[in-house]
């Protein structure tokens, strides 16, 4: 199947529907502006440590003593697990696996969330 006239430095997660349930179809990819396909697929085998400071780009920052969970794609949404945000409103999360895709929502319920990329101790949000 060939899909034409795309969005570029965009991430899609190619999904599929199986009756009757939506099921994703291959991994999240991102379209670059040069027209690279970058597959994103998480390691199976090497784990990080990530520290996050914002829940979304030009948004919210993590708040001290707000519950946060973060979430990586593995064919579905996988919880990482659940902590409160420390004094200096940033959540540690350890043995994370390197390469996924993720994506932290907050007890609060303020939807501001997007996904985003962990790469040399920087959030890259799409």
């Amino acid at each position: 199947m060939a899909f034409k006239n795309m969005g570029r430095g965009i991430l899609y997660l190619p999904m599929r529907y199986n009756s009757p349930h939506m099921e994703a179809a291959s991994n999240p990819l991102i379209l670059h502006q040069d027209g690279e396909i970058e597959q994103i697929k998480q390691s199976s085998s090497a784990y990080i440590k990530v520290e996050l400071k914002k829940k979304s780009p030009r948004g919210p920052a993590v708040t001290s003593g707000v519950e946060y969970e973060l979430l990586y794609w593995d064919n579905l949404w996988v919880s990482a697990g659940k902590k409160i945000a420390t004094e200096n409103n940033r959540i540690t999360f350890e043995s994370i696996p390197q390469g996924a895709l993720f994506w932290i929502r907050s007890s609060d319920k303020s939807y501001q969330e997007r996904p985003f990329l962990y790469k040399d101790g920087e959030q890259i949000w799409y």
